[in-house]
């Protein structure tokens, strides 16, 4: 399993002059290979492979335009037509539009692909990168890093900047037996996520919704109004700039806190947890719930459910989302709009909150057989 740590690094000003100059060389160098397979399609009718356009990297270092190539590890080089290569698999997958060319806002990281053969971890307290030197790391998740030094559990590498912050992720592949979890100190739960309620749990109990974007709204909209007041490219619209980003930041971190918060203790009090299966993507589509679906940010809290379960040898199972609100679990519909916050059933007589039934729903839907 590949599990993701990410950790503040604390650059020197030559480092950040390195750091931006691998970033602008990276993302010229994507541009010019989108343009390239642009132009080869029109004239040629035929696509460019990663293993053609690698090939093409490989002469453009003795070039004289592209000589910066040189002065980048080749990993970072590989990691462009990488980038390039999945933005068109999305495109034919129709997961997403064409590949846009990049500006600076648009490129902001770049990755080691085979960070196992650097020697990153050798000094406490710094991680050491080829054409870069040691850079002073936060290690605040007290990773055993010397333990996991120039192994190959360490997958890729990844510097990124975000609000003129530093940071760096290392993908691990962590081997974990399969959960093992026994009837007699199993103890089950399902999960209806929600608006009114952020979780209700099948025990009745229930998990307020962490509106970290409707928070913050009104003081958003303020910068981008004053943003939108500026002139283009002032020295005024890049410090609103920032302090927008700065709040864009602040909300995603708050929000990501409070999620590995609530799964993890989640995951710590139930064996066994079950949830909806929910096709997000088109509940997006619904603009009335849409900012709500989006910061309640069901994908990531079902993402650190799951790998937190298998981390800590519990269960975690999807079940079908269909009409587990529409009816009860003695079989009988109990249609309901969304104003309608209590389950009535006529046929068996239960009567109470209608996410709670939801959830008790969900986990009579499990299919796991526990031994």
């Amino acid at each position: 399993m590949l599990i993701a740590y990410k950790m503040k690094i604390k650059p020197t000003k030559q480092q950040i002059e390195i750091f931006y100059n691998t970033l602008n060389i990276s993302r010229h160098l994507y541009n010019h290979l989108l343009d390239l397979r642009i132009r080869h399609y029109n004239n040629y009718k035929k696509s460019i492979s990663k293993g053609e356009l690698d090939n093409y990297c490989t002469f453009l270092k003795t070039t004289d335009e592209w000589t910066g190539l040189n002065h980048i590890h080749s990993h970072l080089v590989q990691d462009v037509t990488a980038r390039l290569d999945t933005s068109y698999g999305n495109f034919f997958s129709k997961r997403a539009g064409f590949p846009k060319f990049k500006n600076s806002d648009h490129y902001k990281s770049f990755t080691f692909k085979q960070p196992s053969t650097m020697n990153l971890f050798s000094n406490e307290g710094v991680i050491s990168l080829s054409k870069i030197g040691d850079i002073k790391l936060i290690n605040h998740r007290n990773l055993d890093l010397k333990k996991i030094n120039k192994t190959k559990e360490i997958k890729t590498l990844n510097i990124k900047n975000e609000n003129n912050g530093w940071y760096v992720t290392l993908t691990i592949e962590v081997e974990i037996e399969e959960p093992k979890v026994t009837t007699k100190d199993m103890s089950s739960i399902g999960i209806d996520l929600g608006i009114t309620h952020y979780i209700a749990l099948s025990n009745g109990l229930f998990i307020k919704t962490p509106k970290y974007l409707r928070l913050s709204e009104s003081k958003l909209k303020k910068l981008q109004k004053q943003f939108s007041r500026t002139t283009k490219g002032s020295k005024n619209q890049g410090k609103l700039k920032n302090k927008i980003n700065k709040l864009h930041l602040k909300i995603k971190n708050q929000r990501k806190d409070s999620l590995h918060k609530i799964s993890l203790q989640l995951v710590k009090d139930y064996g066994l947890i079950v949830y909806e299966d929910l096709n997000i993507k088109n509940m997006l589509k619904n603009h009335k719930l849409a900012k709500s679906i989006s910061d309640a940010s069901w994908s990531t809290f079902i993402n650190y459910l799951s790998y937190k379960a298998i981390m800590y040898n519990k269960l975690s199972e999807a079940v079908d989302a269909r009409n587990t609100s529409q009816l009860c679990l003695c079989g009988n519909k109990v249609p309901k709009t969304l104003k309608d916050r209590v389950h009535h059933c006529s046929k068996c007589g239960v009567l109470e909150d209608r996410d709670t039934h939801s959830a008790k729903v969900i986990l009579s839907r499990s299919k796991l057989n526990v031994i």
